[in-house]
């Protein structure tokens, strides 16, 4: 899972937090503690660190996806011209 939990990097007043897929409900009550840590920046910089917006993400194969690609998503292949 390639979870974020983070503030944007261009919008420090704006955080993130995925919650990767349609399953990980059952995640909540970790992930709240996690999000309210970061959010009050006392989440430990190691944890923090593995859920950072700029993290380095490698493509790779998710044998949990049928096989299909994982890639980064890049903000300007969601944003085009106006």
């Amino acid at each position: 899972a390639d979870w974020i939990i983070d503030e944007h990097p261009k919008h420090p007043n704006l955080y993130i937090a995925t919650g990767d897929s349609g399953h990980a409900f059952k995640f909540l009550p970790v992930l709240g503690r996690l999000v309210v840590q970061r959010i009050r920046s006392t989440l430990d910089p190691s944890i923090s660190s593995m859920f950072s917006f700029n993290r380095s993400f490698t493509a790779h194969v998710d044998p949990d996806r049928l096989g299909r690609k994982i890639e980064v998503l890049r903000e300007e292949d969601l944003i085009g011209p106006e």
